[in-house]
């Protein structure tokens, strides 16, 4: 039987005795990372933003937590959307969600490709603590660069976005 070792707001650890072997679990609360996407010219919109709690700014997607009662995954990817950046999307797709919640780490993470991106009239208030530095449309071979130089510090959502790329330019 899994119990329950710590229990924070966005972290469970838990431990499972199995056959005599304890097995230990981090389970993060479900999240959302948004791939905004521009088919024009093939081109994944990133976000820079300061990180209070990691002590610097760094280029991520523009992503968070599955926090909100009541709201499901696309209608917090669509606010963090509208929160981090101003912009609203016309179409929206699951590409990824993760499903195997009994792994070592579990992120719990939902990916969702956003096309036809707009700004908003009105961008609403950004309720997280981290200051959004700047954006940018990166291209498949912009976005390698970052991975390689080091200045992605999450880089299973990037290599997500550069297996998508790649099929799209083999289309």
């Amino acid at each position: 039987m899994e119990e329950v070792k710590y229990q924070g707001k966005y972290v469970t650890v838990t431990e499972e005795v199995i056959d005599g072997h304890t097995y230990e679990r981090v389970k993060l609360r479900e999240g959302v990372h948004l791939i905004p996407y521009r088919r024009e010219d093939n081109k994944i919109l990133l976000m820079k933003e300061y990180r209070v709690h990691e002590g610097g700014a760094r280029w991520k997607f523009v992503s968070g937590w599955v926090d909100k009662e009541g709201k499901d995954a696309l209608q917090h990817a669509k606010e963090e959307l509208a929160e981090e950046l101003g912009l609203w999307a016309e179409s929206w797709k699951e590409i990824f969600a993760e499903k195997n919640r009994q792994a070592t780490c579990s992120t719990g993470i939902h990916v969702f490709l956003c096309e036809h991106i707009h700004p908003l009239e009105q961008k609403p208030d950004n309720p997280d603590t981290g200051e959004v530095l700047d954006s940018k449309w990166f291209s498949l071979n912009e976005l390698i660069q970052l991975i390689e130089e080091g200045n992605i510090k999450n880089p299973a959502p990037f290599l997500a976005a550069v297996v998508f790329l790649l099929k799209k330019q083999e289309s």
